[in-house]
């Protein structure tokens, strides 16, 4: 099997929700706003997904959950917005080898036509884990 693109950059023009304190240092990450506008998106597609919350000192996080497969999702900042999303499956199926390779799919094409049908987004590029993290150009389908 193919590895999939599930890393997914953008940009986005939504306001900063950013805060800082007076030092600079960071005390809640930006991307909150678009973090649960993909949630909405998701949901009006279908997808149950779960409250958008902070993902450590750099991001924000929810589960979604599709097709008898969950997902869990984290938006964080770097050059572009960054996108990833990771197949949650029981003990039992990854000891077997199991995965809802269609319901996934579907999930991330969903996610793709939320990037690519609102106007906000923009410089949607789809990679592996094994493409962003050594630095190659993305693609502009997931597929």
């Amino acid at each position: 099997m193919m590895e999939r693109r599930n890393f997914v950059t953008f940009d986005a023009d939504f306001p900063d929700d950013a805060q800082w304190n007076e030092y600079g240092d960071l005390l809640i990450p930006g991307g909150r706003i678009i973090a649960k506008t993909i949630r909405e998106k998701l949901q009006e597609r279908g997808v149950i997904c779960s409250e958008v919350y902070q993902h450590s000192y750099y991001g924000w996080a929810f589960d979604a959950d599709f097709d008898n497969s969950r997902a869990w999702c984290l938006l964080q900042v770097g050059n572009a917005w960054l996108f990833l999303f990771e197949e949650q499956k029981p003990l039992i199926s990854r000891l077997l080898g199991l995965s809802n390779t269609t319901a996934f799919d579907n999930f991330q094409m969903k996610v793709h036509d939320i990037l690519t049908s609102d106007k906000r987004f923009s410089n949607v590029l789809w990679y592996t884990r094994a493409e962003y993290e050594s630095g190659r150009r993305g693609s502009p389908s997931p597929r």
